[in-house]
């Protein structure tokens, strides 16, 4: 007993999106989202927070020790952090820098290797995506209200981009046809 199951001789999944193809690996996709510009605004609004706490309050520690972020900088952070929550978990964000030769094994000598534990604890202090100061707070997202449009902004972009890709290759193949047969 055959099945009538229709063969479909495209790929499964999305299509024609930019330079994202087959080669492409998870941080290819996820920069069609999170682009240079999200990084650089991180980076900026990071730096503002760390500057108006300066100034309303000089004896801040992190504050005091404060010097501008650099996006390269805030890309480690992520990377760190997101290593912190689901690679290596330790209960405070300080335990990651202890230096105990009796527990040589329990070290975790790689976030050492990006970031002093003040100038991280610094940066998770001060990260921000937008102005506070300049924000109507009765919005209960207004810290992360920028940042979620810009996903949906972006997503919206990929699924149009896509469309018109699709409908290009369809009206495309028409036209081929037609004039394939008119000759």
């Amino acid at each position: 007993m055959s099945r009538n199951v229709p063969q479909n001789s495209q790929q499964p999944g999305p299509t024609n999106l930019g330079d994202v193809d087959n080669e492409s690996d998870v941080l290819d996709i996820f920069q069609l989202f999170w682009t240079d510009a999200t990084w650089q605004k991180f980076t900026d609004m990071t730096n503002l927070r760390a500057e108006q706490t300066l100034q309303a309050n000089a004896n801040d520690y992190y504050a005091k020790l404060w010097s501008p972020l650099t996006v390269d900088e805030t890309k480690a952070f992520f990377a760190v952090r997101l290593s912190m929550e689901y690679a290596v978990i330790r209960p405070r964000y300080e335990s990651y820098w202890y230096r105990n030769k009796r527990e040589i094994l329990f070290q975790t000598p790689g976030y050492r290797k990006y970031f002093t534990r003040d100038r991280f604890l610094g940066i998770w202090r001060f990260l921000h995506y937008v102005d506070e100061q300049s924000r109507d707070k009765g919005d209960k997202l207004y810290k992360v209200r920028p940042l979620i449009d810009e996903l949906i902004l972006a997503s919206k972009v990929i699924m149009c981009w896509r469309k018109i890709c699709h409908w290009m290759k369809v009206s495309f193949k028409q036209k081929i046809d037609s004039v394939s047969n008119n000759i």
